[in-house]
């Protein structure tokens, strides 16, 4: 039984000299360089840059669409306004030369007055062969000056 403590207790103390020796550092002289980590360490990092100056031409393509999309969400207000103001100026230059029209002719009744219908026209004798007089001749030249004015 003696022998089986004496051999207890020597395990505890082979295994705190072993734990004492194995955390003290090593001297070695001659550094050890893996040149095929270096390399791929090396590679993906350029890889890492690469993909972040992507990645900043991407926020940078997209705030220029942001931008754009401000203008163009903006421009519509102006562009209509500018359309709506075109339409009025048209319509008051409409209005402006009916006015004109009117005032030199009359109302447009009077001026469509001024012209027959198209029964009038085929019973004319102007049209039929017949022979115009001098009055039927001169309200037709009169018709044709006030149609092409």
């Amino acid at each position: 039984m003696r022998r089986e403590r004496i051999l207890a207790a020597k395990i505890p103390v082979a295994v705190m000299s072993l734990a004492l020796t194995a955390s003290m550092p090593a001297q070695a002289g001659i550094p050890v360089v893996d040149g095929t980590n270096l390399q791929q360490n090396v590679m993906t990092a350029m890889e890492s840059v690469s993909q972040t100056l992507k990645q900043i031409e991407q926020y940078q393509t997209q705030l220029q669409q942001y931008e754009n999309q401000l203008q163009n969400t903006m421009a519509p207000a102006a562009y209509i306004w500018d359309r709506a103001q075109s339409t009025i100026n048209d319509l008051i230059q409409a209005t402006n030369t009916l006015q004109h029209y009117q005032n030199q002719l009359g109302s447009l009744d009077a001026y469509l007055g001024k012209f027959q219908d198209v029964a009038y026209y085929r019973s004319s004798p102007c049209f039929n062969g017949g022979g115009c007089t001098d009055a039927e001749r001169a309200a037709m030249d009169e018709n044709r000056r006030l149609a092409s004015e």
